[in-house]
C-alpha cells in the first residue's frame, strides 16, 4: 500500500477529526516552515496532494510542510467560512462560524494587521513572509507565475489586511495500491506469477495503481467483480 488518497485539512487539538478546507477566492497561498511557496496553490487534484506535502527534506531529515500554512487576507477571510467538506465530515459534530470570526478567537486562525506581525504567530521570519507574499503578488499583476505555473484566472494579491494564517496537515481519506492482479483479475507475486486461486477486484490492486481512480472506483469493482468470480467459479475443485 504505496500510495493514499490525501487531501489537505486543518487539525486542531480540540478534535481528533480533520476539517477540510474550503478557500472560494484566489487570495491565498501554501507556504512551507521556511517560508516558501511550493505548489500551484489551484493545479494539484485534492486526491493527490500528499504527494506534494509529505516531502522529505533529505538533508535534515525533517518534513518541512507538515504542517505547512494557509495564507490569504481579509478579502478571502470575508468572503465565506473557511470550511470545506472532505476530509471528515466534522461538520456533523461542530458547526463552523459563517464568517471565521469563532476560529479567529479559538486561535485556530492566526491574524494581524500586517504580514511583519503576521510572521512570529508561525514562527517564520517577517523578512521571509514579506518576500514571498511580494513575489507572488508580482506575479498576479504580470499574469505571469514563474515559480508554477499557476494559471493566471486562479490569482489575486494578497493585499488587504489584516492577513491571516493556519496550518494546514495531510488528511488520509483512504489507502490506494495492494496486491498487482492481472487482466483475468487474478492476483500475482512479487515475480509477476499468478497466485493460483487468488483474485481481487476494486481498488484492491486497482489499474490506477497508487493513484486515486476518482469516479473509477465503483465501475472497476463491478467489472473486475464480474471477471473474478466468473474465473474463480471455473477453477477446479482441489482434489
Amino acid at each position: 500500500m504505496t500510495g493514499v488518497s490525501c487531501g489537505i485539512g486543518y487539525k486542531f487539538p480540540e478534535f481528533e477529526a480533520p476539517m477540510g478546507i474550503g478557500v472560494r477566492t484566489p487570495q491565498y497561498i501554501y507556504l512551507d516552515q521556511n517560508g516558501d511557496r511550493f505548489i500551484d496553490e489551484t493545479g494539484v487534484d485534492v486526491h493527490a496532494m500528499a504527494f506534494d506535502f509529505t516531502f522529505l527534506d533529505h538533508k535534515t531529515l525533517k518534513y518541512p510542510r507538515i504542517p505547512g500554512y494557509l495564507i490569504f487576507d481579509d478579502t478571502t477571510c470575508s468572503n465565506s467560512p473557511m470550511i470545506g467538506g472532505c476530509p471528515g465530515a466534522i461538520m456533523d459534530f461542530y458547526q463552523w462560524s459563517s464568517d471565521n470570526k469563532a476560529e479567529i478567537a479559538k486561535g485556530w486562525i492566526k491574524t494581524a494587521p500586517t504580514l511583519r506581525e503576521l510572521a512570529p504567530k508561525i514562527n517564520l521570519r517577517p523578512e521571509k513572509l514579506l518576500e514571498s507574499v511580494s513575489q507572488y503578488n508580482v506575479s498576479c499583476m504580470s499574469g505571469y507565475d514563474p515559480e508554477f505555473n499557476r494559471r493566471p484566472e486562479t490569482m489575486a494579491p494578497l493585499v488587504k489586511p489584516p492577513f491571516y494564517a493556519v496550518e494546514v496537515y495531510p488528511c488520509l481519506l483512504n489507502t490506494q495500491g495492494g496486491p498487482k492482479r492481472n487482466e483475468k483479475a487474478q492476483i500475482l507475486d512479487t515475480n509477476g506469477k499468478v497466485i493460483r486461486r487468488l483474485y481481487s477486484a476494486g481498488e484492491l490492486g486497482s489499474m490506477f495503481n497508487i493513484l486515486y481512480p476518482g469516479a473509477g472506483n465503483v465501475s472497476e469493482c463491478l467489472a473486475y467483480g464480474r471477471i473474478a468470480g466468473r474465473n474463480a467459479a471455473a477453477e477446479k475443485p482441489v482434489e
